[in-house]
C-alpha cells in the first residue's frame, strides 16, 4: 500500500526514460531536496473512484494534515524543478507535468488516499461488496502510522495488475 503524493503519468516517465537522459537522476537529487519532519496520519473513511455506483478504485481517506499537504507541495515542486529544468524561470511548462495541487487525470486538487484495491467492469458488485465491508469496520487508534519518509516508485500495468518498485526512499529530516 502507498500514498500518493505526486503521479507523474506517462508524459513524464518518456523524459525520464530517454537514452541518454540524466532526467532520472536530477529528479532523484531534486526528491533528495526535500526536508520535512516526520508526522502522524490518521485513516478515515473509505470511497470510490470515480464513485460508488461504478467503483474502479478503492481507497481509505486520510484526516486532514497540514504536514502531509506541505510535503505533498514540496514533492510537486520538486517534480516540477527536475522535470522543467529552465523551463519553470521561462513560465513554460511541460504539459506531461501537471501544475502543483493537482492530482491526476480524475481529480483537481489533491485528495490523499491510500488505494485498496482496483476493480475491472466485470467486478462491479464484488467491488461495492467489498467498500460496504470497508464500511462496517471501525477505525481505531491503530490506523494512526508514523510518516518519517517518502518513496519514489516505478509503476507498471501488466495484464496481471500493478507492479510496484522502489527506486529511491527519502527519509525525513
Amino acid at each position: 500500500m502507498h500514498l500518493t503524493l505526486k503521479f507523474i503519468g506517462d508524459p513524464g516517465i518518456d523524459a525520464l526514460e530517454e537514452p541518454g537522459s540524466d532526467a532520472l537522476e536530477e529528479l532523484i537529487n531534486s526528491l533528495a531536496a526535500v526536508y520535512f519532519d516526520p508526522f502522524d496520519l490518521r485513516l478515515n473513511q473509505p470511497g470510490a473512484f470515480p464513485d460508488e455506483v461504478q467503483p474502479r478504485v478503492i481507497w481509505m481517506g486520510v484526516d486532514h494534515s497540514p504536514a502531509l499537504l506541505a510535503l505533498q507541495h514540496k514533492v510537486e515542486q520538486a517534480v516540477s524543478l527536475a522535470l522543467n529544468p529552465g523551463k519553470l524561470e521561462a513560465g513554460v511548462r511541460d504539459p506531461g507535468v501537471r501544475d502543483p495541487g493537482v492530482r491526476n487525470e480524475d481529480h483537481e486538487e489533491y485528495h490523499p488516499h491510500i488505494t485498496l484495491a482496483r476493480s475491472g467492469r466485470s467486478t462491479v458488485d464484488r467491488a461495492q461488496e467489498f467498500l460496504s465491508s470497508i464500511r462496517e469496520r471501525p477505525v481505531t487508534l491503530e490506523d494512526t502510522w508514523r510518516v518519517d519518509s517518502f518513496a519514489l516508485y516505478e509503476s507498471r500495468r501488466e495484464r496481471t495488475g500493478a507492479i510496484y518498485r522502489i527506486i529511491q526512499v527519502f527519509p525525513a529530516i
